[in-house]
């Protein structure tokens, strides 16, 4: 392992805490840049899908209450305000569907719920279209219908009125008899005639189109009728009728039975207006059905929407959560790394102050020593304390340039009579050194 000095250790460990520094604020703009982006996503995508899908959703239920209204409508002038009203709706529904479109296009998800609802409001429109067509239809066959009655009013008065007619005439005084007669017959043909307006009146309200073809025949039965008790009275009037008044009932009557042969009749135009009431029906049920579609496409879409929104916030979270998690991280790091720096410099410190203490120690021992030997063997004695040496010896040379033993660690007991260890300048392995 490489020895460090001091200065090094130090200078690593600052290095090191300046390097997870820096770390920790790449970490931290990299979860910021991280959230932004997940943030921007939300912004971007989630959030206006869910806006735009609601603003479409809303306007789409607008249409449909429009086109709801709209087959309720009883006039022409209503239906051509609930068009009007509806194709404007039309231009606003297909203006946020385009935004939205354009929100969803980069989710293909996302895009098949668009095309989805798209292809359910085509339909939708489509049938409302036809359902207005048909709206108009209906009122059109009305007012032919209620033409037709006015029309059959007037004949079937004008019927009403000749009889009445003839009731009402003052016949001599031998025809008293017969013109009592007569009056029961008149009022007979008037009763029966007058059933007419029953019969107009119940195809006016009637929904059951087997009501309505069943109608002709009582309005012949009931013409037939009518003129077969009239008759009964003319063949006796007929005899001092000086004024012609059956000739005119007779006018009223074939007039009447004329018009009710003729085609289109009351029951054709009133079969028209039920016919196209229930392709109007019909319509609204396909329209309702497709808007139902629609929504149901545009909820499934809102739920995707939904679950991208919790999952970018989940990113978001977790983002956050890793970068606290990971801040505190570096901040412990640091801090024991600082701790352990500051140790070592503590440790240093205190180490170089003993090192200060045994120099001035072994300073006052060589100040206070009373021999050059005594000296040296306090300095091999240091060395000892302070490097661990084990053993050591001091040669020095001496006036005729030779190495002279001076002192030993361990100290040696040297007796008084011995000589001092000798080496000549290049003797031995302590000559070679020297």
């Amino acid at each position: 392992m490489f020895q460090l000095s001091f200065n090094q250790k130090v200078g690593l460990g600052f290095a090191i805490i300046i390097l997870l520094l820096l770390t920790s604020g790449l970490s931290s703009l990299w979860n910021l840049n991280d959230i932004n982006g997940s943030s921007s996503l939300v912004n971007e995508t989630a959030v206006p899908v869910v806006k735009e899908s609601n603003d479409v959703q809303i306007q789409l239920l607008k249409l449909a209450k429009l086109s709801s209204l709209a087959f309720n409508a009883g006039n022409q002038d209503q239906i051509d305000a609930y068009k009007e009203s509806f194709n404007s709706g039309v231009s606003r529904f297909e203006e946020r569907y385009q935004s939205l479109a354009l929100l969803a296009s980069k989710d293909p998800e996302k895009a098949v719920f668009v095309k989805e609802v798209k292809e359910n409001y085509d339909d939708y429109r489509t049938a409302v279209n036809e359902m207005f067509s048909a709206k108009t239809e209906v009122l059109a066959a009305r007012n032919r219908m209620l033409g037709e009655v006015d029309i059959l009013f007037n004949l079937i008065d004008g019927v009403g009125a000749s009889i009445d007619e003839i009731q009402y005439f003052m016949a001599p005084e031998k025809h008293q008899e017969d013109m009592e007669l007569v009056i029961g017959f008149a009022n007979q043909s008037i009763t029966l005639i007058n059933n007419l307006f029953k019969t107009i009146e119940e195809i006016k309200i009637t929904q059951d189109m087997g009501l309505v073809s069943g109608g002709m025949g009582n309005f012949t039965f009931s013409i037939n009728d009518s003129r077969s008790w009239f008759d009964k009275g003319a063949a006796v009037f007929s005899e001092f009728d000086d004024q012609g008044l059956v000739p005119v009932s007779n006018e009223a009557y074939e007039a009447l039975s004329e018009h009710v042969m003729k085609t289109p009749s009351i029951a054709d135009h009133k079969l028209k207006q039920l016919e196209e009431i229930d392709i109007a029906k019909a319509k609204l049920d396909e329209a309702d059905a497709s808007v139902t579609k629609a929504i149901d496409s545009l909820d499934k879409l809102l739920k995707a929407a939904d679950e991208q929104f919790n999952q970018l916030q989940g990113e978001v979270s977790a983002s956050l959560d890793f970068g606290i998690k990971l801040s505190i991280v570096m901040l412990i790091v640091l801090i024991l790394l600082a701790a352990q720096n500051f140790n070592s410099m503590r440790m240093a410190i205190r180490k170089k102050m003993i090192d200060l203490a045994k120099l001035n120690s072994i300073g006052r021992s060589l100040a206070g020593a009373q021999s050059q030997n005594v000296a040296l063997e306090e300095v091999l004695q240091s060395m000892h304390e302070k490097i661990g040496v084990g053993q050591g010896s001091v040669y020095l040379t001496n006036d005729k340039n030779q190495l002279e033993v001076k002192a030993h660690f361990p100290p040696k007991a040297i007796d008084s009579g011995s000589t001092a260890a000798k080496f000549e300048i290049g003797q031995g392995i302590l000559g070679k050194a020297a």
